[in-house]
């Protein structure tokens, strides 16, 4: 590690703990983990400053690798470059994808969920915006595909999304 082959020291530490009995040195190696994995993740802005956002989770997934004690201090940026993602989703209009990555991060982060749902709530706002827009342009079609994609994020609008349907049937008719 001291002469920076980080992969060839986090090699010898994981070799090292798998076959260690001793819980002394099973904590010193843990110790000597965490140290690596802290200093990487002290570079990281420098490191992963001309990194694409995926980079960016996988390095952080790579630190975590490292020493699993490290989590705590990487999950709050690790948090921040997956709702990142899923607004690169939103301003390309991509909105199922970004629905998609909201859910996996549901999943990833359940004490987040005040996050994910304030994201939710803005795709929703979304949502609502673009179906009345092509309603009123009379883009029923895409109107439609919008009102199933909001159904599906949020069913307790089942009302507004029905009243929407009928005013679509009526219009097709």
């Amino acid at each position: 590690y001291n002469i920076n082959d980080i992969d060839c020291a986090i090699s010898w530490y994981n070799q090292a703990l798998d076959n260690s009995n001793d819980k002394t040195l099973t904590y010193e190696i843990e110790s000597r983990q965490y140290i690596i994995a802290d200093d990487l993740f002290s570079n990281f802005n420098k490191v992963s400053s001309e990194f694409t956002i995926n980079e960016s989770i996988e390095y952080l997934e790579y630190i975590e690798s490292i020493s699993r004690k490290i989590h705590n201090k990487t999950l709050g940026v690790k948090i921040k470059f997956y709702y990142k993602k899923a607004d690169v989703f939103i301003s390309s209009r991509n909105y199922d994808k970004a629905y998609e990555i909201y859910q996996n991060n549901q999943e990833r982060f359940p004490d987040d969920k005040y996050i994910f749902q304030g994201y939710i709530n803005n795709l929703i706002s979304l949502l609502i915006e673009k179906t009345n827009n092509k309603i009123l342009s009379k883009d029923y079609i895409v109107a439609y595909q919008t009102m199933k994609l909001l159904n599906n994020i949020y069913p307790n609008a089942v009302s507004y999304i029905d009243g929407n349907i009928k005013i679509l049937k009526d219009e097709l008719d």
